[in-house]
C-alpha cells in the first residue's frame, strides 16, 4: 500500500489546469500528471491490481478526492497531493482521542511536514496539512478537509470526469525532486508577464504569465528541474501552461458577450 502512495506520488505530478485541456480538446503529454482525481483514480487502479480494496472518497465540501483502502480489519486514508510518507490510520484516528499523525513532504530545515487525521464522530474525520512556517520553529496547517465515510464511492461519478466548470486563477505544476523538496511552477491566468520565483510553506516555486523562460536565472533553474523530472521539455510545459489560460480567455470572452 505504502508503495503505491509513494510510486503516484513521484511519477503522477499534480497539476489543475490538463483538465481544462482536455475538455477543449487540446492534446498533452501525460507525464504533466493531472488533478486529485487522476491521481486518485490512478492509485485506485494500482492497489485494485494488487488485490486491496480500495474505493473513492469525496470531501464533504466535493472540493477533493482522495482514497480509502483496507488491509485486514485496519482501514487506511491515502492522499498522494499531501505526499504523506505513508497511509494515515483512519483506525486509530476513530479511537476517542486518538489522531493518526503521519510524516509527509517536502522537507523543511530536514524536518518534515505532517498529515493529521482527526475522527469527528462515527463517520466524519478532518485532515490537516502542516509544515514549518518561516523556519521559525512551529508549525502551520496549510490544507484541510473534512471527509466521511457515508461518502466513499466504488466508482467515480461522471461530475469528476468532466473539465473543471469554474478554472482556477492560478494553474499549478507540482513535482518532488530527490530532496524532499516540492517545487511548482505557477501562473496567473490574467497577470502582467513576469519571472519571479518564491516560496511558500515549503514549496519552491517559480510564478509566470510568460511563455517563454526569461533571464531570472533562479525561476529558469526551477522550471528546468521541474522539466527534467518528469521527461517533458520547459517549452513544452509552459506552452500548454499557457494553452490553458488561452482557454480562459476565451470563456471569459464568450460570458461576457452573452450577459451584453
Amino acid at each position: 500500500m505504502r508503495e503505491s502512495l509513494l510510486q503516484i506520488q513521484d511519477e503522477v505530478p499534480f497539476n489543475n489546469f490538463t483538465g481544462l485541456l482536455r475538455g477543449a480538446g487540446i492534446g498533452f503529454p501525460s507525464e504533466l500528471g493531472g488533478d486529485c482525481v487522476v491521481q486518485a483514480r490512478q492509485l485506485v487502479d494500482k492497489l485494485r491490481e494488487k488485490g486491496m480494496r480500495a474505493s473513492y472518497l469525496e470531501a464533504v465540501d466535493k472540493k477533493h478526492i482522495a482514497v480509502v483502502a483496507s488491509r485486514g480489519e485496519e482501514l487506511f486514508y491515502l492522499d498522494p497531493l499531501l505526499y504523506q510518507d505513508e497511509p494515515s490510520s483512519l483506525t486509530a484516528a476513530f479511537k476517542k482521542g486518538v489522531a493518526s499523525v503521519v510524516r509527509a513532504r517536502p522537507m523543511v530545515n530536514s524536518l518534515p511536514s505532517k498529515v493529521t487525521v482527526a475522527g469527528m464522530s462515527s463517520q466524519a474525520f478532518d485532515v490537516s496539512a502542516a509544515s514549518l512556517w518561516r523556519d521559525v520553529g512551529f508549525y502551520s496547517s496549510f490544507w484541510g478537509s473534512r471527509f466521511s465515510l457515508g461518502k466513499k464511492l466504488d466508482e467515480l461519478p461522471a461530475v469528476y470526469r468532466e473539465p473543471t466548470a469554474v478554472p482556477p486563477s492560478t494553474f499549478l505544476l507540482r513535482v518532488l525532486n530527490g530532496k524532499g523538496e516540492v517545487l511548482e511552477i505557477r501562473r496567473a491566468a490574467y497577470a502582467k508577464e513576469r519571472f519571479s520565483v518564491g516560496r511558500m510553506e515549503g514549496i519552491r516555486y517559480a510564478e509566470t504569465s510568460a511563455e517563454e523562460l526569461s533571464d531570472n536565472h533562479e525561476a529558469e533553474a526551477i522550471v528546468l528541474e521541474i522539466a527534467r523530472l518528469i521527461g517533458v521539455e520547459a517549452s513544452v510545459i509552459l506552452d500548454k501552461m499557457a494553452e490553458a489560460t488561452r482557454v480562459c480567455m476565451k470563456r471569459q470572452a464568450m460570458r461576457t458577450e452573452g450577459v451584453r
